[in-house]
């Protein structure tokens, strides 16, 4: 086995999903022809040193495991802000896709919304940070407890994400689905019409 330093630890004794986790750590592969070839990554919600509860940090390996790069941030906020159920997937052509939940837009609260953001250089640099939905208390559920369960799960094509996701627009907890197309896509689909 082989230790990958995310440059912080996975915490769940606080924060807006205090009777159930902040993320897991999370894996995934490249497996393709594109110039990204065989790449192993990792992605996880972590308590980095420092006023900032949580972030989503992200390391890669292109050696099968063997050696891990420097841990790099994928939320660009510049608060004191929680990050977490960070969930990752790989397009063929080896785009990352990355999403979470996020409380920058609500200081000092535990209401969140659901960010997004992709990688097309192997997670060396990030998309800007794109908000995808509106804010929601994740505390709110049957009966009113303070866990959210993370049913979070992306699958990424060549077009985009298809995401499966929990939120509590409603008044309880329910599980969502949202396809997700990168800015990039959206400009060629715009540029071919």
């Amino acid at each position: 086995s082989t230790t990958v330093d995310l440059g912080g630890y996975i915490d769940s004794r606080e924060g807006p999903n205090p009777e159930g986790l902040l993320g897991q750590a999370g894996i995934a592969a490249a497996l393709s022809d594109a110039p990204v070839g065989h790449s192993v990554y990792v992605l996880c919600s972590v308590n980095p040193p420092g006023m900032d509860p949580l972030d989503i940090k992200f390391a890669r390996s292109t050696d099968g495991g063997g050696t891990w790069s420097d841990a790099v941030r994928v939320n660009d906020d510049t608060g004191d802000a929680w990050q977490w159920f960070g969930t990752m997937s790989v397009a063929p052509d080896g785009r990352i896709d990355v999403v979470w939940l996020d409380t920058r837009d609500n200081p000092g609260s535990v209401v969140s919304a659901l960010y997004y953001s992709y990688s097309l250089d192997q997670g060396h640099t990030w998309s800007p940070n794109e908000r995808l939905s509106e804010s929601f208390h994740p505390h709110i559920g049957w009966p009113q407890q303070n866990k959210m369960g993370d049913y979070f799960d992306m699958y990424s094509d060549e077009e985009g994400a298809h995401l499966a996701w929990a939120a509590t627009f409603n008044g309880e907890q329910d599980v969502y689905y949202s396809v997700i197309v990168p800015d990039y896509v959206r400009v060629d689909e715009i540029a071919g019409q």
